[in-house]
Protein backbone atom coordinates (compact mmCIF):
# COMPACT_ATOMS: atom_id res chain seq x y z
CA UNK A 1 0.00 0.00 0.00
CA UNK A 2 1.46 3.35 -0.92
CA UNK A 3 0.09 4.66 2.54
CA UNK A 4 -0.71 2.07 5.42
CA UNK A 5 -4.50 2.35 7.11
CA UNK A 6 -4.58 0.09 10.03
CA UNK A 7 -8.59 1.27 10.50
CA UNK A 8 -9.26 0.19 6.81
CA UNK A 9 -7.36 -3.08 7.48
CA UNK A 10 -9.54 -3.55 10.97
CA UNK A 11 -12.50 -3.11 8.92
CA UNK A 12 -11.79 -5.61 6.56
CA UNK A 13 -11.05 -8.13 9.41
CA UNK A 14 -14.11 -7.60 11.31
CA UNK A 15 -16.17 -8.17 8.41
CA UNK A 16 -14.73 -11.67 8.30
CA UNK A 17 -17.36 -12.88 10.88
CA UNK A 18 -20.52 -12.28 11.99
CA UNK A 19 -20.54 -9.91 14.32
CA UNK A 20 -22.55 -9.41 17.78
CA UNK A 21 -25.98 -7.48 16.68
CA UNK A 22 -28.81 -6.62 18.83
CA UNK A 23 -30.87 -9.24 16.06
CA UNK A 24 -30.90 -12.16 17.09
CA UNK A 25 -31.55 -13.40 13.14
CA UNK A 26 -27.37 -13.55 12.88
CA UNK A 27 -26.05 -16.63 14.49
CA UNK A 28 -22.82 -15.89 16.25
CA UNK A 29 -20.39 -19.20 17.54
CA UNK A 30 -21.12 -20.51 20.89
CA UNK A 31 -23.22 -23.52 22.41
CA UNK A 32 -25.84 -22.79 19.36
CA UNK A 33 -23.63 -23.01 16.72
CA UNK A 34 -21.82 -25.73 18.20
CA UNK A 35 -18.48 -23.45 18.33
CA UNK A 36 -18.46 -23.16 14.71
CA UNK A 37 -17.28 -20.17 12.81
CA UNK A 38 -19.36 -17.79 11.44
CA UNK A 39 -18.42 -15.73 7.99
CA UNK A 40 -19.93 -12.37 8.02
CA UNK A 41 -22.35 -11.08 5.17
CA UNK A 42 -19.40 -9.84 3.07
CA UNK A 43 -16.75 -11.97 3.99
CA UNK A 44 -16.04 -12.91 0.34
CA UNK A 45 -15.51 -9.37 -0.54
CA UNK A 46 -13.16 -8.47 2.84
CA UNK A 47 -11.07 -11.21 1.59
CA UNK A 48 -10.94 -9.99 -1.63
CA UNK A 49 -10.14 -6.89 0.52
CA UNK A 50 -7.49 -7.89 2.04
CA UNK A 51 -5.64 -9.47 -1.10
CA UNK A 52 -5.96 -6.21 -2.80
CA UNK A 53 -4.27 -4.15 0.99
CA UNK A 54 -1.32 -7.33 0.48
CA UNK A 55 -0.48 -6.85 -2.79
CA UNK A 56 0.13 -3.01 -2.58
CA UNK A 57 1.56 -3.78 0.38
CA UNK A 58 5.21 -1.89 0.47
CA UNK A 59 7.60 -4.85 -0.45
CA UNK A 60 10.31 -3.59 2.12
CA UNK A 61 8.12 -2.67 5.01
CA UNK A 62 5.18 -4.87 4.71
CA UNK A 63 3.18 -3.47 7.36
CA UNK A 64 0.02 -4.75 5.96
CA UNK A 65 1.38 -8.46 5.97
CA UNK A 66 2.88 -7.58 9.90
CA UNK A 67 -0.09 -6.11 11.02
CA UNK A 68 -1.99 -8.76 9.95
CA UNK A 69 -0.02 -11.48 11.54
CA UNK A 70 -0.17 -9.90 14.79
CA UNK A 71 -3.97 -9.97 14.64
CA UNK A 72 -3.19 -13.55 14.26
CA UNK A 73 -6.12 -13.64 10.95
CA UNK A 74 -5.27 -16.77 9.80
CA UNK A 75 -5.50 -18.68 13.02
CA UNK A 76 -8.64 -16.78 14.03
CA UNK A 77 -10.48 -16.70 10.96
CA UNK A 78 -9.13 -18.16 8.15
CA UNK A 79 -8.37 -21.62 9.07
CA UNK A 80 -12.04 -21.75 10.95
CA UNK A 81 -13.36 -20.17 7.60
CA UNK A 82 -11.81 -23.17 5.83
CA UNK A 83 -12.93 -25.64 8.59
CA UNK A 84 -16.48 -24.58 8.72
CA UNK A 85 -17.51 -23.97 4.68
CA UNK A 86 -15.08 -26.27 3.15
CA UNK A 87 -17.84 -29.21 2.27
CA UNK A 88 -20.33 -26.53 1.51
CA UNK A 89 -20.88 -26.38 -2.52
CA UNK A 90 -22.37 -22.54 -2.15
CA UNK A 91 -19.15 -21.42 -0.49
CA UNK A 92 -16.71 -22.03 -3.41
CA UNK A 93 -15.90 -18.53 -4.07
CA UNK A 94 -14.78 -17.83 -0.42
CA UNK A 95 -12.58 -21.29 -0.47
CA UNK A 96 -11.18 -19.62 -3.13
CA UNK A 97 -10.11 -16.40 -2.55
CA UNK A 98 -9.32 -17.63 1.25
CA UNK A 99 -6.95 -19.88 -0.33
CA UNK A 100 -5.61 -17.10 -2.59
CA UNK A 101 -5.01 -14.97 0.15
CA UNK A 102 -3.61 -18.33 2.47
CA UNK A 103 -1.00 -17.98 -0.47
CA UNK A 104 -0.03 -14.72 -0.09
CA UNK A 105 0.33 -15.07 3.73
CA UNK A 106 2.47 -17.95 3.68
CA UNK A 107 5.66 -16.86 0.69
CA UNK A 108 8.90 -16.45 2.09
CA UNK A 109 9.27 -12.26 3.15
CA UNK A 110 11.81 -11.01 0.56
CA UNK A 111 15.32 -10.99 1.78
CA UNK A 112 14.99 -7.13 1.53
CA UNK A 113 12.14 -5.96 3.49
CA UNK A 114 12.54 -5.07 7.21
CA UNK A 115 12.20 -7.48 10.22
CA UNK A 116 12.29 -10.51 8.40
CA UNK A 117 12.94 -12.57 11.91
CA UNK A 118 9.20 -11.34 12.58
CA UNK A 119 7.72 -12.33 9.47
CA UNK A 120 9.14 -15.97 9.94
CA UNK A 121 7.49 -16.14 13.18
CA UNK A 122 4.41 -15.10 12.03
CA UNK A 123 5.09 -18.10 8.98
CA UNK A 124 5.76 -20.74 11.94
CA UNK A 125 2.71 -19.24 13.79
CA UNK A 126 0.78 -20.51 10.12
CA UNK A 127 2.71 -23.73 10.09
CA UNK A 128 1.53 -25.04 13.21
CA UNK A 129 -2.03 -24.11 12.34
CA UNK A 130 -2.15 -25.66 9.93
CA UNK A 131 -0.52 -28.63 11.32
CA UNK A 132 -4.21 -29.75 12.74
CA UNK A 133 -5.19 -32.44 11.07
CA UNK A 134 -8.63 -31.63 9.83
CA UNK A 135 -7.14 -28.11 8.70
CA UNK A 136 -4.82 -29.96 6.32
CA UNK A 137 -7.28 -32.27 5.23
CA UNK A 138 -10.28 -29.96 4.26
CA UNK A 139 -7.42 -27.78 2.43
CA UNK A 140 -6.26 -31.20 0.51
CA UNK A 141 -9.97 -32.03 -0.01
CA UNK A 142 -10.08 -27.52 -1.72
CA UNK A 143 -7.45 -28.50 -3.88
CA UNK A 144 -7.89 -31.96 -5.07
CA UNK A 145 -10.89 -31.48 -7.29
CA UNK A 146 -9.03 -28.09 -9.11
CA UNK A 147 -5.99 -30.22 -9.52
CA UNK A 148 -7.72 -33.13 -10.96
CA UNK A 149 -9.08 -31.31 -14.03
CA UNK A 150 -5.21 -30.57 -15.13
CA UNK A 151 -4.75 -32.94 -17.92
CA UNK A 152 -1.67 -35.08 -18.52
CA UNK A 153 -0.14 -35.72 -22.21
CA UNK A 154 -1.35 -38.61 -23.56
CA UNK A 155 1.04 -41.81 -23.41
CA UNK A 156 -0.05 -43.70 -26.16
CA UNK A 157 0.75 -41.04 -28.79
CA UNK A 158 4.48 -40.29 -26.90
CA UNK A 159 5.23 -43.78 -26.90
CA UNK A 160 4.25 -44.04 -30.55
CA UNK A 161 6.68 -41.45 -31.90
CA UNK A 162 9.70 -43.75 -29.54
CA UNK A 163 8.57 -46.61 -31.16
CA UNK A 164 8.81 -45.05 -34.73
CA UNK A 165 12.13 -43.09 -34.29
CA UNK A 166 13.44 -46.73 -32.96
CA UNK A 167 12.41 -48.13 -36.12
CA UNK A 168 13.77 -45.60 -38.06
CA UNK A 169 17.23 -45.91 -36.17
CA UNK A 170 17.22 -49.55 -37.06
CA UNK A 171 16.73 -49.30 -40.90
CA UNK A 172 13.25 -50.31 -40.84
Amino acid sequence: MDYFDRDELLYYCSGLRAQQTKQPSIPIPDETTNGKYVKGEDCVGCVKDLIYALRRDDPERREVYKTLGGWSVVKTDLIPIIQTYHENEEEKDLMYEVMRLLVMLTQQPPANSFDVPKQTEYLQTYKEAFANSDVLSAVLQLLSEPLAGIVEPEEDENEDDDENNEDEELGA
